[in-house]
């Protein structure tokens, strides 16, 4: 399951980061973020997903398995998944302008062929 999570991250250079879990991929962006690059921020974590990027494993116990925020373009998983996310707003504006009104409903439809069981994103 994929659950969108609107935190304050409190940083200039982080915009969102992949927390991943045995149960849920939590992508974390930044709220009040313009809509344009907040949905930008959100398909570059969803690429991480899609692509089975790694970052930094752990497991305290909590069933935690990984975590990606983005350090540098250089890295081969960060570029990897830039590339991803802007091949995937392509596909989701009108004819890959700007995002119009429909953007949302077209990544509501991405998350919801992600989750589990037909549940919607969100749905615990």
């Amino acid at each position: 399951m994929i659950e969108l999570v609107p935190f304050e991250l409190h940083s200039t250079t982080v915009h969102g980061m992949l927390v991943s879990t045995d149960a849920v991929d939590y992508v974390v962006f930044q709220p009040g973020t313009p809509r344009l690059h907040r949905e930008h921020v959100i398909l570059h974590e969803l690429s991480h997903v899609i692509c089975d990027h790694k970052g930094h494993t752990t497991d305290a116990g909590h069933g935690l398995t990984r975590t990606l925020g983005r350090t540098s373009y250089e890295d081969r998983q960060e570029a990897e998944a830039e590339m991803m996310a802007s091949l995937l707003g392509e596909r989701t504006s009108r004819s890959g302008r700007l995002p119009g009104p429909t953007t949302d409903r077209l990544l509501e439809r991405v998350l919801q062929s992600l989750a589990p069981d037909n549940r919607k994103p969100g749905d615990r």
